[in-house]
């Protein structure tokens, strides 16, 4: 597991008429699926904010940080390239936090009787999570492994994932 930095960034109201114009009409958030992550979501308060992109290791010791204004410049430059017609619409404001990232994809399997996990939902693999959930349940439910979840299934390990990797484990009955 590696902490990274991610960052964030909220602009000032935009008019939404203008929203209209192409075509973001609900509040439903929108995310692109290639290697540079972005993310975009309109917030009750008539901005939209936004993230991703650029990813910043953990120096020596966690703490305080502040977004790197380079990486905020990036988030503000990719969001008027995704909306050209949003031009002038203005960064309000940028925060961001420390996230646990895992190289590899999600891993589920069993780690003893009725105890199963799942690790690395992260990245690329939360938007798996929900599904990866819900198959879960339903083997913890006494269903056979769906083939969508054997693709990630793993036999037992040796030992036990460790929960400081992130991992949620759930025990039938």
């Amino acid at each position: 597991m590696t902490p990274v930095w991610t960052s964030l960034v909220e602009t000032e109201p935009v008019d939404p008429d203008r929203l209209a114009a192409i075509g973001w009409t609900s509040r439903t958030g929108i995310i692109t699926p290639h290697a540079i992550l972005e993310n975009y979501r309109r917030t009750p308060r008539g901005t939209i904010m936004f993230g991703t992109r650029r990813l910043q290791a953990a120096p020596s010791a966690l703490g305080a940080h502040e977004p790197d204004r380079a990486v905020v410049a990036d988030l503000v430059q990719g969001f008027h390239e995704r909306f050209p017609s949003l031009g002038y619409v203005a960064p309000q404001r940028a925060w961001g936090g420390w996230v646990a990232m895992t190289p590899f994809l999600p891993v589920v399997g069993e780690a003893a009787k009725n105890v199963f996990y799942a690790v690395s939902c992260n990245g690329h693999g939360l938007s798996q999570s929900p599904s990866i959930g819900t198959l879960l349940a339903d083997r913890l439910a006494g269903d056979e492994i769906h083939d969508d979840l054997r693709a990630i299934w793993r036999p037992r390990p040796p030992y036990m994932p460790s929960f400081a990797l992130g991992a949620t484990a759930l025990k039938a009955g």
